[in-house]
């Protein structure tokens, strides 16, 4: 069990420079270890604004004609009669 412990403890200290590419851990790495550069998104660099918004009035207006659809849709099929205004 030790010797995990001890396995890990060494991945990870040879590994975690690599997690800092810009570091200056990262430089000093052997050169047998793959030196990635990662690229970072749009919304880690805050260049990313997403705005959401929602006009209630036409969401419960049509809501409630695809409800008012379905009802009489409902009714057509059970063959019941009602006069529309």
């Amino acid at each position: 069990m030790t010797l995990i412990w001890v396995a890990v403890a060494i991945a990870g200290v040879l590994g975690a420079p690599s997690l800092f590419a810009a570091s200056p851990l990262a430089k000093q790495q052997p050169d047998w270890m793959p030196k990635l550069e990662r690229a970072i998104g749009l919304d880690q660099q805050g260049g990313s604004h997403i705005l959401l918004s929602l006009d209630l009035d036409d969401l419960i207006k049509g809501r409630l004609e695809t409800t008012r659809d379905e009802i009489r849709s409902l009714l057509k099929k059970a063959r019941w009669q009602h006069q529309s205004d």
